[in-house]
């Protein structure tokens, strides 16, 4: 796999107005055509009743960036974890997502050590993304270790493959957390990408902990954030940290007026689902440790 970073020269989304649409979609495990669940448009109707095979004509058509949340029980098999990737984003393409966001290592899974990585079959399964966006003209955010090839330690890595099927660039996670010192790379770095006028930026996971990350990314004209998670498979139940989560996701989002897409694996326990922060201070969230697929949008117009 070749990675590099990419800078686009469009116009960068610098004061986003407060407005997002949310369609929560979701399915029986790894069966099609998807139930619609839930689907408000930014008027308030609701379009919970209307088949899949006609939300494109039901929905009202505008110039915002849509993203797909994904979330699903991250593990160590990774066919297993392809499967359910490549389900959501066909239904993600359904439901007219531009761009769709996977959990932490969602592709090799977190758990996974490096001596069992099968990584043949992580560019087998590369490849076959590169070919499910073109395919549905779709852009993917997903998570995988990524070899590093000044250390025997990989990078955890964010890769960003675009809706042409190319690997646009990749982030690789900067804040290390207690024991992944012993698993990972770390790497101090930024990843900007721009989606339809929208600046797009990247973090994962405790990186979440660092505002000067958040105030940096929106120096340099970041207003949608990609977020990934793998805070999840927890022995504790419910408590404070769930809480903590929430908040922090929304005051991030707040505070340096950005949207902000976090995606977390739904294996249980998992301290947050799947959700979409605006700067406005609101939050939209999916059911827990139900795997499925959440739109949201983003506005691509200055105020």
């Amino acid at each position: 796999m070749e990675f590099r970073d990419h800078y686009s020269t469009t116009k960068a989304l610098i004061h986003p107005p407060i407005s997002a649409k949310v369609e929560i979609i979701g399915s029986s495990q790894f069966v099609l055509p998807l139930e619609i669940i839930r689907i408000f448009t930014k008027n308030g109707d609701d379009l919970s009743q209307i088949a899949s095979s006609e939300i494109r004509n039901a929905m009202p058509e505008n110039e915002n960036l849509k993203i797909a949340l994904s979330q699903f029980p991250v593990s160590s098999d990774i066919h297993q974890n392809m499967n359910y990737i490549t389900r959501h984003i066909v239904s993600a393409s359904r439901g007219q997502a531009d761009v769709i966001h996977f959990p932490e290592l969602a592709l090799s899974g977190y758990e996974t050590e490096v001596d069992q990585m099968d990584w043949d079959l992580v560019d087998q399964c590369v490849s076959e993304l590169k070919s499910l966006a073109k395919v549905h003209s779709i852009s993917i955010v997903i998570g995988l270790h990524q070899p590093n090839i000044d250390h025997p330690l990989p990078f955890n890595a964010t890769c960003l493959i675009t809706s042409e099927g190319e690997i646009a660039g990749a982030y690789h996670k900067t804040n290390l957390y207690k024991k992944e010192k012993e698993r990972f790379s770390a790497k101090e770095n930024f990843l900007l990408y721009d989606m339809r006028g929208v600046r797009c930026g990247f973090l994962i996971c405790y990186d979440s902990h660092f505002p000067a990350l958040f105030e940096k990314y929106r120096e340099m004209g970041a207003g949608l954030l990609f977020l990934s998670y793998n805070n999840a498979r927890s022995t504790r139940p419910k408590n404070s940290l769930d809480d903590v989560m929430r908040s922090q996701l929304i005051t991030r989002a707040y505070d340096h007026h950005l949207y902000i897409s976090g995606s977390n694996s739904s294996s249980h326990y998992s301290r947050m689902s799947s959700s979409f922060a605006c700067p406005d201070g609101r939050i939209f969230q999916m059911r827990r440790h139900v795997p499925g697929v959440m739109i949201c949008e983003c506005p691509t117009t200055d105020i």
